[in-house]
Order: C-alpha cells, then sequence, then structure tokens
C-alpha cells in the first residue's frame, strides 16, 4: 500500500483558552489554512488527511492512535487562530500535542506551519525540541517541495528553500521560498478540501458560529464555515501581523509589517465556493479577509453574484472592514444584499489622536459615529474591534 504524503493536524487547545466556556459558548471555526494546503497538495496529486483536534474534541492519545492508523510520511501542524492575530494562543495546544507524539516514539517528522513560526522560525525551534522543522511563510510551494523529496531528512531539506530546520543540533534558516503570486490563486490554492471535514450529522456540523452571529440562538450556530477571498494586506500597520504569510527574507525575527501585499482569488472562483458550501446546507458564514471591502473591483462582482444565487436570502454572513471604506450608502446597500448581515470594524481606539499615532491610514477625515449610524441604516450590525 502506498504511504498517505501528509497528515495536516488542526490541533486544539479550547479548554485552555476558554475554560468552561469551551463547551458551549466558544466558536468552532474550520481550519481554513489547512484546508487551503490540503486541496493545494492533492491537486497536483499528493495524497493528504485532515485530524481536526480541536472540532473533534480528540486528545492526544486519539491523535496518536489516528497517526498510527494512517502512517503519513510527514505530519504537518498548522497552527493559526480564529483570529488573525491568535497563532501565539494557539502554540500552546499544538506543541502539548507534538511533544506527547515524541514521547509515544513516533518517528515520522513532525513540522509546524502557522503565524507564531512565520515571525520566530529560529526562536520556536530552539524552544520546542517536538518539531522537526518549519515553514517560513505560507508554505504552499515549500511543502509541495518537501513532499516531493523521496524521502523527508536533513539532506532534503538543506537543499528546500522557505524551511527551518535541525542540522546536526543546529537551527538552519534557509533562503525563502516565493509565496503564490497573484495570477497563480486560482491554479495553486485551488480552493477548499471541505470533504475532509469531520462531521456528525451533516457536513460542517461540528463547526459552530460565535453566539452574535447566530442572534445568540444555538440552533443557528451550525454549521459554519469560514472563506477568504484574498490573502493579506496593502498596509504595513506595525500592530497587525496580518502579512506574516508574505515574509520572502531569511531573517531571524520577521515583523509583518516589512511584508506587505494582498492577493486575490478571482470572483467566479470564490462563488463557486460558495455554491459548494450551499450545496452543503452552509449558510452561516464567516468572510476571514481582513480588508474585504478596500478594493471595489474584487468586492463589488462578488456581492452582486451572491445577491444573484437563489440561496441569497438564507445567508448570515459577517466581515472585517476598515472604518473609511464603508461610507457610501450605496456600497452598504450591494453589501446587505449579498447576505452580510455584520461587519466588524477596526476602530481601534476612541480618541481621534490615538488612531493617529497607529498609522492605520487617514482616520483624521472620519466621522467614526456617522459611519456607524451609516451602517445600521443599511440594516447591518456593526462590530466594533477596539484596541486596549
Amino acid at each position: 500500500m502506498t504511504a498517505m504524503d501528509v497528515l495536516f493536524i488542526a490541533p486544539g487547545n479550547s479548554q485552555g483558552i476558554y475554560q468552561d466556556l469551551a463547551e458551549d459558548y466558544a466558536a468552532i471555526e474550520p481550519p481554513t489554512w489547512a484546508l487551503l494546503l490540503a486541496q493545494s497538495c492533492r491537486s497536483i496529486g499528493f495524497s493528504v488527511a485532515l485530524c481536526d483536534a480541536n472540532a473533534e474534541r480528540l486528545k492526544a492519545e486519539h491523535v496518536h492512535r489516528r497517526i498510527q492508523r494512517e502512517q503519513p510520511r510527514l505530519i504537518c501542524f498548522v497552527v493559526y487562530g480564529q483570529n488573525v492575530n491568535a497563532g501565539t494562543v494557539s502554540m500552546s495546544g499544538a506543541t502539548y500535542l507534538s511533544n506527547y507524539l515524541k514521547e509515544q516514539k513516533v518517528d515520522i517528522p513532525i513540522c509546524y506551519i502557522g503565524s507564531h513560526v512565520q515571525a520566530l522560525p529560529v526562536k520556536t525551534l530552539q524552544d520546542e525540541s517536538s518539531i522537526d522543522f518549519a515553514f517560513t511563510n505560507e508554505g504552499v510551494y515549500a511543502l509541495r517541495n518537501v513532499l516531493a523529496l523521496k524521502t523527508i531528512n536533513n539532506e532534503g531539506l538543506a537543499t528546500t528553500k522557505g524551511v527551518v530546520w535541525r542540522n546536526d543540533g543546529q537551527i538552519t534558516m534557509n533562503p525563502p521560498e516565493r509565496v503564490v503570486p497573484a495570477d497563480r490563486m486560482d491554479e495553486d490554492l485551488p480552493g477548499y478540501a471541505w470533504d475532509l471535514l469531520p462531521f456528525d450529522k451533516a457536513p460542517l456540523d461540528l463547526y459552530r458560529a460565535p453566539l452574535w452571529h447566530a442572534e445568540y440562538d444555538q440552533a443557528k450556530r451550525s454549521p459554519y464555515a469560514a472563506i477568504q477571498t484574498s490573502l493579506g494586506c496593502q498596509f504595513g500597520c506595525d500592530f497587525c501581523m496580518i502579512n506574516m504569510i508574505n515574509r520572502n527574507d531569511d531573517k531571524e525575527i520577521g515583523v509583518a509589517g516589512d511584508y506587505s501585499l494582498m492577493r486575490h482569488w478571482s470572483t467566479d472562483f470564490i462563488i463557486n465556493e460558495f455554491d459548494k458550501l450551499a450545496q452543503l446546507g452552509v449558510y452561516t458564514i464567516k468572510i476571514t479577509d481582513e480588508l474585504f471591502l478596500f478594493n471595489k473591483r474584487n468586492y463589488e462582482p462578488l456581492c452582486r453574484a451572491l445577491a444573484s444565487r437563489e440561496y441569497c436570502d438564507q445567508l448570515t454572513m459577517w466581515a472585517y472592514s476598515r472604518i473609511d471604506t464603508v461610507r457610501s450608502p450605496e456600497l452598504l446597500s450591494l453589501v446587505r444584499s449579498a447576505g452580510i448581515k455584520w461587519l466588524a470594524l477596526g476602530i481601534e481606539s476612541g480618541d481621534k489622536a490615538v488612531r493617529l499615532e497607529v498609522a492605520k491610514g487617514k482616520f483624521e477625515e472620519v466621522d467614526i459615529q456617522n459611519v456607524v449610524e451609516q451602517i445600521h441604516a443599511a440594516d447591518i450590525n456593526v462590530m466594533a474591534n477596539y484596541i486596549f
């Protein structure tokens, strides 16, 4: 029997992060990046599987048994939080599990992809002996190149761009691998491996939206999905780490503001993913992009396409937006017609002077109270994000 190429693990630590709230109240989001990587790898012939320890509430010994059964060539931990800045918080559950696997004498290489290791690749491997190697940016091409190795070992890793690895006890960071170019998004990140997700009675029913997204009705929380229409951001805010995914250097410490880049999938491609979710009976959806309502060339055709779908009235969606890109009543009407019922705004501070200091654009030109009132007038709810 041919060995499976890679088992993606979405680790869980909801109990440690949310304590008793994890049982019934904390949201459970599908592992978006693991799904994208899985689909990318199998689109070129690699065999893949996914273990979502978070959604299935798996203990370490259960994951170990899954690995023994699957016997993959590579174990890939994909460590991102449900919020773009939550990768570090998720590391405790991930490293607990990878340490457990090493204690059980699992001899399959263990690698990590995630925002924490992208920012601190050398330090992460110094601190965490259970990680054999890691990817220093989004990992799409570097992972493919690792899987193409006849044997995944130090000899092969030594010539693989975009990895940090252990070279006879020394942490070695290789030159960077490129990220997927804008004109290759549809081809090299060709969607989500929805079929790999665990479920109880229906697809994605182990996942649940935040309570506010479901109007505080537990019955409306599942099934739940998250989808991205773009990657990265064209701005270089010092306080945000969204652009770590675009890392293109081999410095010991990565700073997200140095890697500003925004890439989009095509409208046809994204609407096809929405159609797939509708066919699966999933209408409660988060649009993960940090800047969904930024470029009209991208969001207007998608909103119009969604508004034309027969299932549009069933959609309950939310998206992020800058406070200074939603000042048009016509825009807000279009957004609402596409099934978007909440906008999460990055207001950051109620003090104008503080907003100017964070270098997030021309906030001095924005009447925040008026913008929020306009959004409410369009029958869209507001989630206001502040930094404390």
